[in-house]
């Protein structure tokens, strides 16, 4: 099957779809954005995996340059959600750990809403879900170039 079977327009009509499963996501609280949110739940990962988390970790969980992720656990100490506690050995570490609040957000927010999703998934074959997102991925990218090339952002 080539590009021709497939409708460009049938294309983007399940991107529209994909938008709109996307905008089904509770609204974030008091000013946090989704990097705040997917922070929350780096961190959450990397203190069940290893037990302690620093402002790296994040960053490499995350894809992101460490000066983002140093802004986005600074702005999430400013919401109240986490501290940061230097390490006693080591000054130049700096180990990221949830508030009352932030522990209480991640679990509401976070652990429930993906523990209520993977429920939702469940009858989903997790191959298709892999493939879905290598796919939309692939259509980003492809997307991302052909509005490059004729001057759109």
């Amino acid at each position: 099957m080539d590009m021709e079977e497939i409708s460009t327009y049938r294309i983007i009509r399940a991107l529209e779809t994909a938008s709109k499963a996307y905008k089904l996501l509770p609204e974030l609280p008091d000013g946090l954005k989704p990097p705040h949110f997917r922070s929350l739940i780096a961190l959450d990962g990397i203190l069940a995996e290893r037990g302690s988390c620093r402002i790296s970790d994040i960053a490499d969980r995350l894809s992101m340059r460490l000066p983002n992720a140093t802004k986005t656990v600074g702005e999430l100490e400013e919401f109240g959600l986490v501290e940061k506690i230097p390490d006693g050995e080591d000054r130049r570490v700096v180990h990221v750990v949830p508030t009352a609040r932030g522990a209480a957000y991640i679990e509401e927010c976070v652990v429930d809403l993906h523990r209520a999703l993977s429920s939702a998934l469940a009858d989903i074959d997790p191959a298709e879900c892999e493939a879905a997102i290598a796919t939309i991925d692939k259509l980003y990218s492809a997307m991302q170039k052909v509005y490059r090339s004729i001057g759109q952002p």
